[in-house]
C-alpha cells in the first residue's frame, strides 16, 4: 500500500483493515496479536494505551440481548462507537457472537428452529452493517461449558447454530472471517461432533481457548493433535477439491484450516491459581505464549485479559490483566503496567515488521527462534525448563544487541569462532546481530521444515491413500517404506557454497534440494522427532526438527489383570479408533520378551475398538508386562508396547475416605459406596467406588483419599475406568514424591456418560508445588488422592454420581 494511500485513508478516519484487508493476518508475524477487552467505550488514554503495548486485536462480546431489545429491532451504536476508535487506532476487531436471548428459547442457549433463525436475523442485520471492516466473528464463547452455553452444553445444538449462522455470514458478508467452536480448552470430543456435522465448510479457522496450569510450550502437541482432527475430517480440502458450501465456493484448494488461539492468559493472583503463577510468571508466559503459537502457525493469539477486573489479589478471576484494574486519569499511562503489559510492548516492538523464518534445533525444552525482515534478523531465546542452562548457536562471529524480555537494554554479546553462548532462562531475550553474520543468513534462507510429516503405515499387500511430494499429488498404492523430505535452501551469500554430503557447489542464489529419509514403521501414535540437517562447507551449520505423525495408529493398553474360573487373563485395549484395517497376531511377553499367551489372531477394522482378554500361562511378580501385534509369526511389527511394571490399586472401600476440600463456606454433601460393573463387554465383574455428591456454588472439590500411605514406586502414570456423570467437572488426582512435591495430573473434564479409560500422567510439565518444586518426581511416590473431583463451573452447583474401576500404577 502506497504512502499517499496510507494518508489519505489516515485523514479519512480508516485503516488498513477498513480499506478492504479483511483476510486473516499473515502466519508467522505479529499483526494477530490482542487482547481481550470488556467495553465498548473506553476511557480516555485507554486504547491508546492498549495499541501502545503492541495488541492489533481487540476480543469483546458481541451481545445479542444488548443489540436486539426489542424483536427484530437492532441497536448498534455502541459498536459503531467502539469501531470507529479501533479504526482511529488502526485496530480490528474479533467480536464474538453471543450469548441466550430472553425474548427467544426461554432466554437459552439457541436450541430451536425459531430460536436459531431469530439468532441468524441478528447476525445479517450485524453483517450488513459491519461487512468488510476486518473484524473476525467468532461463534459464541465457549460452549462447551455450562456457564456459557445454557442450560448446559450441547455439541450438536451448538453445531445446528453454527451451520446457520455459517450460511447467514457467507450470504451476505462472505469475505468477513467466521471462525469457531471456541472451546474452553482443548476439547477434541466437542470439535470433532461439530467437524461431523460439516462445521469446517462454514469457518476459516478453528478457535480454541488453550488455557492450562503447565508452560505456554506444552499447547506444541495439542495443537497437533488439533491439525490431525482437522485433517481427517477436511480431506476433500486436504487433497485439493474445491469446498463449496450451498454450492457456494468456500476456500481455496489445497488450504488447511489454521487453529487460533482465540483467548488464553494467565491469572496472576496469590491464591495459587497454577502454583506459583504470579505478576513475574506471567510476565514471562506473555511472550512465550504468542512466539509459542507463531512457532506453531497460529495467525491469531488472543492474551486474556486487558486489565485486571478487581483488586482481589486472592480472586484468579480479577488478576489476568496485562496492567492493573484502577484507572489513572490524566496520565500518561492511564493504567499500571503489569510486568505483562511491558513484556507485549518489547516483543511488539523489536520484532515489529519481522517475519518467523524458524525454529533452531536444541533440546525439547531450549527454543530459540529466528525472525527475518529482509537483511535484518533478530533471535528470540528461552527455556521451558526450570533451570538456566547454557546453549552455543552457531552464529558467525560478531556482536548481538541484547534486549531483555521487559524491555531492558543489557551488555551486548559476542560470538566467537565456536558460536554464540548464552544463557538460556525463563525470560525471553532478544538478539539483534549488529555486524553482518552470513551464518545467520544461511538458516533464513533453508525453508522451513513442516510442523510434522504425516505418514500411513500398512501391511504388505495392502493399498493405502498417499501423498507423492515429487508430484504433489494425491495417489492410492502400495504403501511406502519411507518418506522422503524434501525442502529447498536458495546461497543468499555473494560466493558459492558447497552443500550436503556430497560437497554440491551452489552458485549465489542458486537453490539445493536438503533431502531427509524418514522410515515407516510399526504404527506407533507417538514418535520421536526426525532431526535434519544443512551441511555447508563440509559441517553440519544448522539443524532442524519435524515430528512425524501416523495416520493410522494403533493404540494398545494393559489394563488390571484378573482372575475368575481358575484362568489369569489380561485385558488389552486395542483402539484402531484412527486406523485402517490389519489383521495379525497379539501376545503378551515378559520383561524379557518372553511370550506369556499362545499367540491370539486378531483381525481388526478402522475405526474398531476391541478388548481382548488375553489368558496367561503365569504372571510375573511384580506385573512386568508388554504387548506385540505382527502380522504373523516372523512376520513384521505392527504395534509393540514395551514393558513395564503395573501395579493394580485396590478398591476395597475400607481401604479409602472421601473428603471435602476447598472453601469451607461452601457446603456439600458426599457418600462412598461400592458396586460392580461391566466396564466393557468381555470386562464385568468389576468392582467399583461409586462416588455420589452434590457441591454448592463456589471453589469447592472432592477427594478420594487411602486410610494409609499406598506406595506407588516410580509409577509415570495412574490410568483407571471412569464412569462419567456429563457434568463438566475435573478429573484429578495427587501423587507426593521423596522430596514432599505433590503433583496433580488431570484427566480432563467429565463431559461424557458411561465408562471411559482416563489417564493421568505426570511429567515436569504436570501441576505441581512443594517439596522440590522442579517437577521432578523422585521415587518412591505415595498416593495423596487417586481421584480428586474439582468443580468446574463455580457459578452454579453441581451434582452427580461418578464410578470408578480397575485402577493401576505403572511405572
Amino acid at each position: 500500500m502506497t504512502r499517499s494511500l496510507l494518508l489519505l485513508l489516515a485523514l479519512l478516519g480508516l485503516n488498513a483493515a477498513a480499506a478492504g484487508e479483511v483476510g486473516l493476518p499473515k502466519p508467522g508475524t505479529l499483526d494477530g496479536v490482542g487482547v481481550n477487552i470488556h467495553f465498548t467505550h473506553a476511557k480516555p488514554g485507554e486504547l491508546e494505551m492498549l495499541a501502545a503495548g503492541g495488541f492489533r486485536f481487540v476480543r469483546m462480546d458481541f451481545f445479542w440481548e444488548g443489540i436486539e431489545k426489542q424483536k427484530a429491532v437492532y441497536d448498534f451504536s455502541a459498536y459503531d462507537h467502539l469501531l470507529a476508535d479501533l479504526d482511529r487506532l488502526g485496530l480490528r476487531a474479533y467480536f464474538i457472537l453471543d450469548y441466550g436471548h430472553r425474548l427467544y428459547d426461554g432466554g437459552l442457549s439457541p436450541h430451536t428452529e425459531e430460536g436459531r433463525a431469530a439468532f441468524c436475523a441478528f447476525v445479517k442485520a450485524a453483517m450488513q452493517r459491519f461487512a468488510g471492516r476486518g473484524s473476525v466473528w467468532e461463534m459464541w464463547n465457549e460452549p462447551n461449558h455450562g456457564m456459557f452455553w445454557k442450560p448446559v452444553p450441547n455439541a450438536e445444538d451448538y453445531a445446528k447454530l453454527a451451520l446457520a449462522v455459517g450460511e447467514t455470514i457467507r450470504a451476505v458478508a462472505p469475505k468477513d472471517i467466521f471462525v469457531g467452536p471456541t472451546t474452553s480448552e482443548i476439547d477434541l470430543a466437542f470439535m470433532e461432533t461439530c467437524f461431523k456435522a460439516g462445521c469446517l465448510a462454514v469457518w476459516d479457522a478453528v478457535s480454541v481457548h488453550p488455557y492450562r496450569h503447565r508452560p505456554p510450550e506444552t499447547v506444541a502437541e495439542d495443537y497437533r493433535t488439533m491439525r490431525q482432527l482437522i485433517a481427517r475430517h477436511d480431506l476433500k480440502r486436504m487433497m485439493g477439491v474445491a469446498v463449496t458450501y450451498k454450492d457456494q465456493p468456500v476456500v481455496a484448494p489445497s488450504q488447511v484450516l489454521p487453529i487460533l488461539s482465540g483467548e488464553w492468559g494467565y491469572s496472576s493472583s496469590i491464591n495459587g491459581w497454577g502454583k506459583g503463577y504470579d505478576e513475574v510468571r506471567q510476565g514471562q508466559y506473555l511472550p512465550r505464549q504468542w512466539l509459542t503459537n507463531i512457532a506453531n502457525e497460529v495467525p491469531i493469539s488472543i492474551w486474556y485479559d486487558w486489565h485486571d477486573d478487581g483488586t482481589d489479589a486472592k480472586e484468579a478471576e480479577h488478576n489476568f490483566g496485562t496492567v492493573r484494574h484502577a484507572y489513572r486519569d490524566g496520565q500518561a499511562e492511564v493504567y499500571e503496567p503489569k510486568p505483562a503489559y511491558l513484556a507485549a510492548k518489547t516483543l511488539t516492538t523489536v520484532l515489529k515488521g519481522y517475519q518467523f523464518s524458524k525454529a533452531l534445533a536444541l533440546k525439547e525444552d531450549e527454543h530459540v527462534l529466528l525472525f527475518a525482515k529482509g537483511d535484518q534478523l533478530r533471535l528470540a531465546a528461552w527455556t521451558s525448563g526450570d533451570a538456566p542452562r547454557t546453549v552455543t548457536i552457531p552464529a558467525s562471529t560478531g556482536r548481538f544487541r541484547v534486549t531483555g524480555h521487559l524491555g531492558a537494554e543489557v551488555p551486548n554479546m559476542v560470538a566467537d569462532a565456536a558460536g554464540l553462548t548464552l544463557t538460556l532462562t525463563g525470560d525471553v531475550q532478544y538478539l539483534a546481530p549488529i555486524d553482518a553474520n552470513p551464518s545467520l543468513r544461511l538458516a533464513v534462507a533453508w525453508e522451513r521444515l513442516p510442523l510434522e510429516v504425516v505418514v500411513t503405515a500398512a501391511q504388505t499387500g495392502e493399498l493405502v491413500h498417499q501423498f507423492d511430494p515429487i508430484n504433489k499429488r494425491h495417489v492410492i498404492g502400495p504403501p511406502p517404506l519411507v518418506e522422503t523430505i524434501i525442502t529447498q535452501f536458495q546461497n543468499p551469500l555473494e560466493s558459492s557454497v558447497e552443500v550436503g554430503t556430497d560437497g554440491v557447489m551452489i552458485a549465489p542464489g542458486m537453490h539445493f534440494p536438503v533431502k531427509a529419509i524418514l522410515p515407516i514403521g510399526e504404527r506407533a501414535p507417538s514418535q520421536p522427532p526426525i532431526t535434519v540437517d544443512l551441511r555447508i562447507n563440509g559441517s553440519v551449520v544448522w539443524t532442524q526438527t519435524t515430528r512425524p505423525v501416523i495416520s493410522n495408529p494403533v493404540h494398545l493398553r494393559v489394563l488390571a489383570p484378573v482372575t475368575t474360573d481358575g484362568k489369569t487373563r489380561v485385558p488389552v485395549l486395542v483402539d484402531n479408533s484412527a486406523g485402517t484395517n490389519f489383521r495379525g497376531q497379539i501376545q503378551v511377553t515378559a520383561e524379557t520378551g518372553e511370550p506369556l499367551n499362545r499367540a491370539r489372531d486378531v483381525a481388526v477394522f478402522g475405526g474398531q475398538t476391541l478388548l481382548l482378554p488375553l489368558v496367561v500361562d503365569r504372571l510375573p511378580e511384580p506385573f512386568h508386562l508388554g504387548v506385540e501385534v505382527t502380522a504373523g509369526s516372523g512376520a513384521a511389527m505392527i504395534r509393540s508396547l514395551p514393558a513395564r511394571i503395573y501395579r493394580p490399586l485396590p478398591l476395597d472401600p475400607a481401604t479409602w475416605s472421601l473428603h471435602p476440600d476447598g472453601d469451607t463456606t461452601v457446603a456439600s454433601t458426599q457418600t462412598l459406596k461400592s458396586t460392580t460393573a461391566e466396564v466393557m463387554v468381555g470386562l464385568g465383574g468389576q468392582a467399583t467406588l461409586d462416588l455420589d455428591y452434590r457441591l454448592d456454588k463456589g471453589w469447592k472439590f472432592l477427594r478420594l483419599v487411602p486410610k494409609s500411605p499406598f506406595d506407588l514406586g516410580a509409577a509415570k502414570e495412574i490410568g483407571m475406568w471412569v464412569c462419567g456423570d456429563g457434568s463438566g467437572n475435573i478429573a484429578r488426582l495427587r501423587v507426593v514424591d521423596a522430596s514432599g512435591q505433590i503433583f496433580q495430573p488431570e484427566g480432563g473434564r467429565l463431559t461424557f456418560m458411561g465408562w471411559k479409560w482416563l489417564t493421568f500422567t505426570i511429567t515436569p510439565h504436570t501441576a505441581h508445588w512443594g517439596g522440590a518444586n522442579d517437577g521432578v518426581a523422585k521415587a518412591p511416590l505415595k498416593l495423596d488422592t487417586l481421584f480428586l473431583l474439582d468443580q468446574a463451573d463455580q457459578s452454579r452447583p453441581s451434582q452427580g454420581t461418578v464410578r470408578i474401576a480397575g485402577a493401576m500404577a505403572v511405572e
